[in-house]
């Protein structure tokens, strides 16, 4: 019971590490300009 526990605790930590990955990417791209091409895509 407990290895699992800890087991969705570094899956929720992992996706939490991905999601502020992703959210720092799109920030990264609006600013250089690249979401404009992939939205014209």
């Amino acid at each position: 019971m407990r290895v699992s526990l800890v087991g969705i605790e570094l899956i929720a930590i992992e996706a939490r590490i991905v999601v502020a990955g992703v959210d720092t990417y799109l920030k990264y791209a609006e600013a250089v300009g690249l979401t404009t091409g992939a939205q014209a895509a």
